[in-house]
């Protein structure tokens, strides 16, 4: 296994940063991936409206 190859399996994959930030800072996941997809859902809905 070359360098670049080793340093991609060593990267967390997304949803272990997202549980990790939440277990840090005592945040619900369920909240914070709902409050993300309203977040997603206002900003593509005011960029249709312009």
């Amino acid at each position: 296994m070359n360098q670049t190859q080793k340093q991609l399996s060593l990267k967390p994959s997304l949803a272990n940063i997202a549980k990790s930030y939440c277990k840090r800072n005592n945040i619900n996941e369920k909240q914070l991936l709902k409050a993300m997809k309203w977040y997603q859902s206002a900003i593509s809905n005011s960029k249709k409206n312009k």
